[in-house]
């Protein structure tokens, strides 16, 4: 295939698949307008029906003379209902952008305004008058709705072979029928033209418009994710000092208006710095990694866990007594002995000194003295050992 018949080729194909993904966009925007304007063109072709209605009531010409007024009279008595049910399905069907319905209502439009203009023009000849409706018409179909360039030049070609047999069966001479002929010709091409040119700007805006609500929605997951970052452990994953002070503090207000306790836990890795020594930092980042995962995975979703620094954790838990914090730090030293690191080949197990204070209701304690507290507490626990609870 030649170079040029093959860049032809992938650039009707390319604009193939931007036309069926901007098609939905472009039927929601058809049945807005439809909404507004079949009931306008209803009650121009109602207004239009009546006269000509007066015109044949009132008619005492030769016979056959009212053949215009009737023709006319006919074709405007199909056309106010039609716009009328178009009007009553665009609004009944405004949310169908999605389903075929919707883009069947929309090219009805455009195809009936097309064929009901190549019957006017036709009718309109017997009396001499122009094809000005005619070119309004399809001008203005492709004005009104967004049409796919094959399926809008499929319509108007129809029209025009309508149009085109419709006005050979006038009695005029070559000389007048093949003026009338060309005009409708132009004027057909002029609006699969004009229909071309908006649904390619229509498409351009709307691929604008989707790299754009693209773009904002990546960069709000961005900010999202540095927001995240900003208040979490980038090792760990659990809040970092700064954030769990901020909602300890929170949390600590909150329990002095309801009159509830407040349990904090400070734990810190046993020998931490042999793991280290012994197998390399990441071997090291491992262990704070599955150490953090318990106490996120041992505690309820109201709990706080964050991490301090180092081999350092803390845990705040709202609405709990002392003997219960107790309970709930001698359950979560255990599981941190009893689950072993995977690291490689390698199984390291760790311990866990935990440190414990509690806030009474009737005590107006911050985020410090309660960590105070609780430092104070696991100093002791490492003095008598480690792998404890104080």
């Amino acid at each position: 295939m030649p170079p040029a018949i093959r860049a032809l080729y992938q650039q009707l194909t390319d604009w193939r698949i931007e036309n069926d993904h901007v098609e939905r966009s472009a039927t929601e925007a058809n049945l807005q307008r439809l909404h507004w304007l079949a009931p306008g063109a209803a009650a121009w072709s109602l207004l239009q029906w009546l006269v000509f209605s007066v015109l044949l009531w009132q008619h005492d010409g030769p016979v056959g003379a009212e053949s215009w007024p009737l023709g006319r009279w006919l074709i405007h008595l199909a056309e106010w209902p039609l716009a009328l049910l178009i009007t009553v399905l665009a609004r009944r069907w405004r949310h169908l952008s999605r389903r075929w319905i919707g883009r069947a209502l929309c090219s009805a439009a455009f195809g009936a305004t097309v064929v009901l203009a190549s019957l006017q023009a036709g009718v309109d000849q017997s009396v001499g008058q122009g094809i000005a409706s005619y070119l309004l018409a399809c001008v203005g179909a492709s004005l009104a709705l967004y049409q796919r360039p094959l399926k809008s030049g499929l319509m108007l070609g129809l029209g025009y072979a309508l149009f085109f047999h419709l006005v050979g069966n006038v009695d005029a001479g070559a000389g007048a029928l093949l003026p009338l002929r060309l005009q409708g010709l132009v004027g057909c091409v002029l609006a699969w033209t004009l229909s071309l040119l908006l649904w390619r700007q229509f498409s351009a805006l709307a691929a604008q418009e989707e790299r754009l609500a693209r773009l904002t929605a990546e960069l709000q997951h961005k900010q999202q994710e540095l927001e995240r970052l900003t208040r979490v452990d980038a090792l760990t994953g659990v809040l970092n000092r700064a954030t769990f002070a901020e909602l300890t503090e929170r949390e600590l207000a909150r329990a002095r208006r309801q009159a509830t306790m407040t349990t904090l836990l400070l734990l810190d890795l046993d020998h931490f710095k042999q793991v280290n020594d012994s197998w390399g930092h990441p071997c090291g980042d491992a262990v704070l990694k599955q150490v953090a995962a318990l106490c996120s995975a041992s505690l309820r979703s109201t709990d706080l866990v964050g991490r301090l620094g180092g081999e350092e954790f803390v845990v705040l838990l709202p609405g709990t007594s002392q003997e219960a914090g107790r309970r709930i730090a001698e359950k979560l030293r255990q599981r941190i002995e009893q689950n072993a690191v995977s690291f490689g080949q390698l199984r390291v197990r760790v311990t866990v000194s935990i440190g414990l204070a509690s806030n009474p209701p009737q005590q107006n304690q911050n985020f410090e003295i309660l960590y105070s507290e609780a430092d104070k507490a696991l100093y002791m626990a490492k003095e008598w050992g480690r792998n404890r609870v104080v």
